[in-house]
């Protein structure tokens, strides 16, 4: 029987992710990663593990399906809530916000500190997860840059171990990005970001929003002058 086939965002972080015993997936939905994981005997064990029980009831039925119920163990819970200390060598945390990681590490840093590496995958505030890890003891090795369909994802391979402060720019852009086909179009994508909250101030008639317009204008021209 062949294995769940992978969108190219789930076939990365299968890719980076490190062969260990133990590999907890938060947030798993259909379970296809935890799935092929074990069954191509990168993991030994895997926890696909859902806040909801319309996801887990799907990750239930993937798991039965490719006969993985010796190997994957579905729960039902919030974050980390679901595991135990030193009990998963890695942790996958895709499809959330950035600031919901944050608050899912943070809440369970006991937990999430114990695993040897996580793999985070934020749909949105990619700048606000990178500080949140830079000022709270992780550091990230990777940042792969992924394309599906018409969008660009980043996944992040992240230790413990504390970093080097990031700049501003840092922040923005990444300081670990692997640079492939998609890396310029991500920092295009980046810019206009950017370009849209400049206008939006330069609109503004508050005098207090001049100090973060001017932050804003140093950035993009630090990230315009990157690698020039």
């Amino acid at each position: 029987m062949k294995l769940p086939k992978l969108t190219p965002r789930l076939q990365k972080i299968y890719d980076i992710l490190t062969p260990c015993e133990t590999v907890c997936d938060i947030g798993t939905d259909h379970a296809y990663i935890p799935v092929c994981l074990c069954l191509n005997n990168k993991c030994k064990k895997a926890i696909a593990s859902d806040i909801k029980k319309g996801p887990v009831e799907r990750a239930k039925k993937t798991v039965s399906l490719y006969g993985a119920q010796t190997q994957v163990e579905v729960r039902l819970g919030g974050g980390l809530e679901t595991v135990s200390v030193c009990e998963a060598d890695a942790i996958i945390i895709a499809g959330m916000g950035g600031l919901l990681i944050a608050q899912i590490l943070e809440e369970s840093e006991n937990i999430a500190k114990s695993a040897k590496e996580l793999i985070l995958q934020p749909m949105t505030a990619i700048a606000e997860l990178r500080e949140f890890l830079n000022k709270n003891g992780y550091t990230i090795n990777e940042e792969h840059i992924v394309r599906e369909e018409e969008k660009l994802y980043t996944i992040m391979k992240v230790s413990v171990g504390k970093d080097i402060p990031y700049t501003e720019a840092e922040l923005y852009l990444g300081k670990a990005v692997i640079k492939n086909e998609h890396y310029e179009a991500y920092k295009i994508s980046r810019l206009n970001k950017i370009d849209k909250q400049i206008a939006g101030l330069e609109r503004s008639q508050n005098t207090q929003h001049r100090s973060r317009l001017n932050n804003l204008l140093s950035l993009k021209e630090m990230i315009e002058n990157e690698n020039q």
